[in-house]
């Protein structure tokens, strides 16, 4: 039972709250998820906490069972949640499970939880540290929200030691698939690749790769295009913490720069897809995401023009593709020619070209048109949640 509700004062709040009376937490890893449970729970007075993975013993277990049917709690909160431990027993208190996504009750509402989002990141500094240094911190430290209370010559070991604890035997296979950050590839290339560095079957991999896509330990930014009869399934990787690729090899900044856009957009609640010229597309919000985080106001207005002519040329090929009545001796002389190119592909190149481009820079904030703009990393979530 919490009895000593102070030490829980100084918790970090995020910027997601509990609002249900079963509530259940899961998400990336070390996002912050029991203390989100415990800060939610200062507002009650009696408190039940229990984490499963330290009830070792049955008797452990049956003990905490009991008393769980036996007393009556405001609120109770069950850590690594399992979905056998309860059984047949129901709860008449306001509940808050934290575990794996596989695990949610049916009846709860669930609550997923990132990392740091840069807004979170710099509402936490409390030595007024400048934006451009907060900014090189965020992308050096990444976004573990353990580590804002670790030492800087710590940081990185126990990033490491995180990591190894959180994915135990899973951990090479893990640290294998860092090197593919931001690459385009898909779950049997992902297979491919880590067979050249350890010994893995197939059946394993995929299966890893569901579980750790559905509790936000990694994202597959899917191709516009696999949402078409003619997709080719391919996506592009990033993980929960942009920065852990710091222990490649050859780790790329522009991979974690991506990386830590991705993240940023979807924390902001944006629907990501991709395509071969525009590095993330919101189809539903009309804008268009650019990673460009040193390029110049010149090379972005490059991109963007080469973005502008292939909408063009879907028009163009669009209109030539519309059966007339010369052609049109049945519905087979249109579908006979995806053979050349994808039909729906063209439809949903020529569907972006209404939307809002933005190009996501490091240090350039620019207006290149009424559908264009630059805009500084750091002042992503002012300008586009406003």
């Amino acid at each position: 039972m919490i009895k000593d509700s102070n030490k829980f004062k100084n918790f970090l709040i995020r910027n997601i709250s509990i609002f249900s009376d079963k509530s259940y937490i899961y998400g990336s890893i070390h996002s912050g998820k029991t203390c989100l449970a415990l800060h939610h729970a200062q507002k009650f007075h009696n408190v039940k906490y229990i984490n499963l993975d330290m009830l070792i013993s049955i008797e452990s277990k049956n003990k905490e069972l009991e008393n769980l049917k036996l007393n009556k709690y405001d609120l109770v909160i069950i850590d690594n949640f399992k979905a056998n431990f309860l059984g047949n027993l129901k709860l008449d208190s306001k509940c808050i499970f934290i575990g794996d996504y596989e695990n949610a009750p049916k009846d709860f509402d669930k609550i997923c939880l990132l990392g740091l989002s840069f807004e979170e990141f710099l509402s936490f500094d409390k030595k007024n540290t400048s934006i451009e240094s907060n900014l090189a911190n965020f992308i050096k430290q990444g976004n573990n929200i353990e580590l804002l209370f670790v030492d800087d010559f710590k940081k990185t070991q126990r990033k490491w030691d995180i990591l190894k604890c959180a994915l135990q035997r899973d951990f090479f296979i893990f640290y294998y698939m860092l090197a593919l950050q931001g690459q385009k590839t898909s779950t049997y290339g992902i297979y491919k690749f880590l067979k050249k560095n350890i010994k893995v079957s197939k059946d394993r991999i995929y299966e890893l790769i569901t579980f750790w896509q559905k509790n936000c330990v990694i994202f597959t930014c899917e191709h516009i295009d696999n949402f078409t009869q003619n997709g080719n399934k391919n996506f592009k990787l990033y993980f929960c913490d942009f920065s852990l690729s710091e222990f490649c090899e050859n780790k790329r900044f522009s991979a974690i720069f991506e990386n830590m856009v991705f993240l940023e957009l979807i924390s902001m609640g944006f629907n990501l897809v991709y395509s071969e010229l525009c590095d993330f597309i919101d189809t539903e919000s009309g804008y268009i995401f650019l990673s460009t985080p040193f390029a110049s106001i010149d090379m972005i207005k490059s991109r963007v023009a080469a973005i502008k002519s292939a909408f063009r040329k879907a028009n163009n090929k669009l209109d030539s593709k519309k059966p007339t009545t010369k052609n049109l001796e049945s519905l087979e002389n249109a579908v006979s020619l995806e053979n050349e190119v994808s039909l729906a592909s063209l439809e949903s190149t020529q569907a972006l070209q209404n939307f809002t481009i933005i190009a996501i820079t490091m240090n350039l904030n620019h207006t290149i048109d009424s559908k264009t703009n630059i805009i500084e990393f750091a002042n992503l979530s002012l300008i586009l949640n406003t």
